[in-house]
């Protein structure tokens, strides 16, 4: 290895934490390229090595309580815009009905506003839906047998 090359990985030998992590996203990475069937392009490699990061650092700093949360929940983290709506405007309506909202703080989400951002999202789906870039496995629901196998 060339001295400036050590150079410039000698900071991941002083944290060693996040050493781990870049080996775990390496890892992750390599089954993502091969469990997904993907390959990396100049289009992609950004995007699957950030994920890879992220996931990597958020899994080597996991402590058990999210663990066995997760466990709890199968893993099923993926929630739809429908139930987020759901819940969003449920909460909205408590919080006024007892006085806790305040309309000037952010913009609120109207159910006319909604349905608009809706419309847009089916738009750029479609726009999208038409490429011809392989979208992500990570849109199907993932069974703990294919997680277990990507840990």
């Amino acid at each position: 290895m060339s001295t400036s090359r050590a150079n410039q990985t000698s900071f991941l030998f002083v944290f060693p934490s996040l050493f781990t992590s870049f080996i775990v996203a390496r890892i992750y990475f390599e089954r993502l390229l091969h469990y997904a069937e993907l390959d990396a392009h100049p289009c992609n490699w950004k995007r699957m090595t950030l994920g890879a990061i992220l996931l990597a650092s958020k899994v080597c700093d996991m402590n058990e309580l999210e663990r066995v949360f997760l466990e709890n929940l199968q893993f099923n983290i993926n929630v739809a815009s429908s139930a987020y709506a759901k819940y969003y405007f449920d909460l909205r309506s408590l919080a006024e009905d007892n006085g806790l909202s305040s309309p000037n703080e952010y913009e609120v989400l109207t159910q006319e506003r909604a349905k608009k951002l809706e419309a847009l999202s089916r738009v750029a789906e479609n726009r999208f839906g038409q490429s011809t870039i392989k979208k992500s496995a990570s849109t199907e629901p993932l069974s703990l047998k294919k997680i277990a196998v990507l840990m």
